[in-house]
């Protein structure tokens, strides 16, 4: 037996949304566009990035809502998404509860619009639960297992309850265990990996400041600047200036590719993967190195 929860409003409120945060990259983009290069432009590339965990967010919300599944069979119940599948036997399930009957002080963390609750809660007397609905808590169906319950939203909570007492009672035809297993890219082992996103982190800030200040020096330099010096203290190269640019624009693709490379190598290779990560972050304090050369007056 499958069904799916009532998905009209998430789906509403979900477009509403993606509306309203499409709407603002495109001004944010446009406004990047129009600007002259100074501080402003870089404050205003800088929000943009930082909105894009909101774009993200949605379009992870976006996928759960349209593929989560409720599944039975005589051995468990099976709660399905794009990037989880939570499997609970029927022997470790204590009590199916209906919403409005264990409502209390409930603290929910995850991603929520009206329509969708991805996440986790602590409720009073269930402790943990693992929500995946797209009805509020007191519209929602707790299954109530050993160590951790699930709040779910099937299109009918009279009619599931029974099909799940008449699958109880026919018995196992397997003895499976309570699991969850992350699916697709959530289950990428990266993600796991704290010192490849401490390294990620460090280099996204280092590369970020590097920009703000070659942005900052930029506006100051005059036309033709020297790039280096030789041994004898004589310049060796001119420029113009809009060549400083470069060394921030190099720093941002190196960071971008040894990350990418390195989320690749986490499959077969952790230590791989961090070296690539720390790889970059050496990366951005060379060329600070090489602007801080050609930049400090």
């Amino acid at each position: 037996m499958r069904t799916r929860p009532p998905l009209t409003m998430g789906l509403i409120s979900g477009a509403v949304i993606g509306v309203a945060l499409t709407s603002i990259h495109i001004i944010l983009i446009r406004s990047v566009g129009q600007q002259i290069l100074g501080s402003s432009l870089f404050f205003t590339a800088l929000l943009l990035l930082l909105t894009l965990p909101l774009l993200w967010l949605w379009l992870y919300g976006m996928a759960e809502l349209f593929t989560l599944r409720y599944a039975m069979d005589r051995n468990c119940l099976t709660i399905t998404t794009l990037f989880v599948r939570h499997t609970i036997p029927h022997a470790e399930i204590r009590q199916l509860i209906p919403g409005q009957e264990s409502l209390g002080d409930v603290s929910f963390r995850g991603v929520s619009w009206p329509g969708l609750m991805h996440g986790t809660a602590h409720h009073p007397e269930l402790g943990d639960v693992v929500v995946l609905s797209t009805e509020p808590f007191d519209r929602q169906l707790f299954v109530v297992a050993d160590g951790v319950s699930y709040g779910i939203s099937p299109h009918d909570q009279a009619h599931y309850a029974q099909a799940y007492e008449r699958f109880r009672a026919l018995g196992p035809l397997e003895d499976l265990p309570h699991a969850t297993e992350k699916r697709a890219v959530a289950a990428w082992p990266v993600w796991r990996d704290g010192a490849f996103w401490l390294a990620a982190a460090l280099g996204l800030a280092a590369n970020l400041a590097l920009i703000a200040y070659a942005i900052v020096r930029y506006t100051q330099l005059p036309a033709i600047i020297p790039m280096y010096w030789d041994a004898f203290g004589e310049i060796g190269r001119l420029a113009p200036k809009e060549a400083v640019l470069w060394i921030p624009a190099i720093g941002t693709i190196a960071l971008a590719a040894n990350l990418l490379v390195g989320m690749l190598l986490s499959f077969r290779e952790r230590f791989g993967a961090r070296l690539m990560a720390w790889a970059a972050v050496g990366v951005q304090a060379g060329l600070w190195w090489a602007a801080l050369g050609i930049l400090v007056p």
